[in-house]
């Protein structure tokens, strides 16, 4: 068993080289909150309040560092909780989000 300080110098150095997105189109950083304990993404979106504004605004999606799994794959599943959380967010039926607010065990 590896201990935290360990998982967070892994996943920093998986970090070092991510990128989401291709090129430069860049949709998400993700840093380690050691302090906390997290893996925080931000994500850059444009506001659907206000779809006339190009401005983009940044979006924090916070997981808990997990000790035992892959640092690959706590990166992905931070992602993969995000898109699921703006999915269910986006669905509508019969004027009602159905999914939303998302529930979803720590990523």
């Amino acid at each position: 068993m590896i201990s935290m300080e360990e998982m967070y110098d892994r996943l920093d150095a998986e970090l070092d080289t991510f990128q989401w997105g291709f090129g430069d189109t860049v949709l998400g950083e993700m840093v380690v909150d050691r302090e906390a304990g997290n893996l925080v993404m931000t994500v850059y979106c444009s506001n659907t309040d206000t779809p006339d504004d190009p401005n983009v605004v940044p979006l924090k999606v916070t997981v808990s560092v997990n000790q035992f799994q892959d640092p690959k794959e706590q990166i992905r599943a931070v992602i993969h909780y995000h898109l699921c959380h703006e999915a269910d967010e986006q669905m509508w039926f019969d004027n009602e989000r159905t999914f939303y607010p998302h529930e979803h065990a720590n990523a």
